[in-house]
């Protein structure tokens, strides 16, 4: 009798032994579950990191092409610089094939090459003249810039107005 009782004591305590065990196996799949979950959110955020890293290098280059283009008007514009976007694009060209990028010698090589680009010494026109016009001289200008004004405006040809511009200027 003792060896049946013994038995089922026996099997009670492996019947006790085997909960621990689906115990342990339940927690093993949920930390197993957790620890995928997680690795998933690791590698969400290293490809979100990458792509933020990314733009932000992208709006580096765009932030240093934006002061590099205003550094360049500012130098065109004080260099009197007449055909502005022209000029941009030869200053950009010329920037673009140096080792080391230089604002300031690319403006001055740009006007040294191409003058033409740039506003020399203002032409002296006849009013801003330090010799006077003196009498009939006047009034034959002044007579023909009113001869020119007047065909301009009959004909309304572009010739007839340039006539009477240059006229005008040249007063």
């Amino acid at each position: 009798m003792n060896d049946e009782t013994n038995v089922p004591q026996d099997n009670d305590m492996t019947a006790d032994q085997s909960e621990p065990r689906e115990a342990t196996h339940y927690e093993s799949r949920k930390y197993r579950k957790r620890a995928q979950a997680a690795e998933h959110a690791l590698h969400e955020t290293k490809r979100e990191l990458e792509s933020s890293l990314a733009r932000l290098a992208e709006l580096e280059e765009t932030v240093s092409a934006l002061e590099r283009r205003a550094r360049v008007d500012q130098l065109l514009a004080e260099a009197e610089a007449i055909d502005l976007e022209s000029a941009r694009l030869l200053t950009e060209i010329a920037i673009s094939e140096m080792e080391e990028p230089d604002v300031d010698a690319a403006v001055a090589e740009l006007k040294r090459r191409k003058p033409a680009l740039f506003r020399t010494k203002p032409r002296m026109t006849a009013a801003q003249s330090p010799l006077p016009v003196h009498g009939a001289e006047a009034g034959a200008r002044t007579a023909a810039i009113a001869t020119a004004a007047e065909a301009a405006q009959t004909t309304g040809s572009r010739t007839d107005l340039l006539r009477y511009l240059r006229l005008k200027r040249t007063r």
